[in-house]
């Protein structure tokens, strides 16, 4: 799903309507509200006929679990063609696909380098003891390292999600699928270390006075505004936050547990198109086309550049912008994990991981609570 405010959606749709003539009418609902309203829409029949998804099943809009409640339209091969390999089961059920992936976005934090040197911080920290310095510096400065859009759950899971990458992933890619062979759990594994270390962050400072209370409007004015280092959010807002203020904002992955752990990023091919099982047939054929019509490598290209994201066609590195030039040398080595919610069995896990986090800031749930709600979750 993009941002309240990026439009690059709209961007692709005119050109689309320029070059064939077909009219598509663009409808928007708020980022914040989407996992509610999407699926309340698809099961009432007055959907879009063409909406934003997330691969697997672990959050309230994504592919299987909506294609298993029959709500979504199969695709053809043209949108099975951009699917990356070894991913389909994350788009599929019953060997049809039911999603279009778009594009591949890095997620770890976004950074106004600006911000930071500002209050004299010159180099990106390497360890969790450099970062905990450098929000003692960013208060000296009274600037706060890091926003959060923490009345909103998803807001705190992602950056968990995040910080596992080095604190989970790097060390066992496989986490995911030991944790459903019953082989690991999140009490007794590197998760313990992620939410222990959200907990420090807390505890040091490292977020804005109130973060609980704070919805996403606080990350542009706070990041975007250069009065705070940097936000949990996916690496495509840091194009559209940056626009907004014309100003460099980068992409970043955690800085891993001690300098000498491997540095490492998810990368997911996190927002995908899907169809509405109930539109007409004539509507179903005229949006897999328009499906089509992005999947092909100019195209992607366009949407990953003004997006901010890598292209789901095409290399890797191609077209990359400034934002995620910090990040390109982890992908290009393959230094990245999938996003962990990607696989995950269910949106309920998500959802008490983000919850649970809210109650480890205000003191009311210790990291064992959410530990075993997050376990009991995955089990359910």
């Amino acid at each position: 799903m993009a941002a309240d405010q990026d439009n690059f959606y709209e961007t692709l749709a005119q050109r689309y309507m320029d070059e064939t003539g077909v009219e598509i009418e663009l409808l928007s609902l708020p980022v914040a509200a989407y996992e509610t309203q999407l699926p309340t829409q698809l099961q009432g029949g007055n959907s879009a006929d063409v909406f934003a998804t997330v691969p697997g099943r672990g959050s309230p809009v994504s592919i299987v679990g909506l294609a298993e409640a029959e709500l979504l339209a199969p695709l053809d091969e043209a949108s099975a063609s951009v699917v990356p390999a070894g991913t389909e089961a994350l788009y599929s059920v019953g060997g049809e696909i039911y999603g279009q992936p778009i594009s591949q976005v890095p997620v770890g934090i976004i950074w106004n380098p600006a911000a930071a040197e500002a209050a004299g911080l010159t180099d990106y920290p390497t360890s969790f003891d450099e970062t905990l310095e450098a929000c003692m510096l960013a208060r000296e400065a009274e600037m706060n390292y890091m926003i959060l859009a923490g009345a909103i759950p998803n807001n705190l899971g992602l950056m968990a999600q995040g910080l596992s990458a080095t604190r989970v992933y790097a060390e066992n890619p496989n986490w995911n699928e030991q944790r459903a062979e019953g082989e690991v759990s999140f009490a007794d594994s590197g998760w313990r270390t992620v939410l222990e270390d959200i907990e420090a962050m807390s505890e040091a400072g490292c977020f804005q006075e109130g973060a609980v209370g704070s919805g996403f409007e606080a990350i542009d004015a706070n990041v975007g505004a250069g009065i705070a280092f940097s936000a949990a959010l996916p690496g495509n807002a840091a194009t559209s936050v940056g626009d907004a203020r014309d100003t460099l904002i980068e992409v970043r992955a955690y800085a891993p547990r001690v300098a000498d752990d491997a540095p490492w990023v998810l990368l997911s091919a996190r927002d995908a198109l899907a169809v509405s099982a109930s539109a007409s047939d004539e509507a179903k054929a005229a949006a897999q086309d328009f499906l089509a019509w992005l999947a092909e490598p100019d195209n992607a290209a366009e949407l990953a550049e003004l997006e901010g994201s890598f292209p789901i066609t095409g290399g890797l590195q191609d077209s990359v912008t400034d934002e995620l030039q910090p990040v390109v040398d982890l992908v290009g080595s393959e230094s990245f994990s999938t996003l962990p919610t990607d696989t995950w069995p269910n949106p309920a896990v998500y959802a008490e991981l983000g919850s649970g986090i809210q109650g480890i800031l205000t003191g009311q749930l210790t990291v064992d609570d959410v530990l075993q709600a997050v376990d009991a979750a995955w089990d359910s």
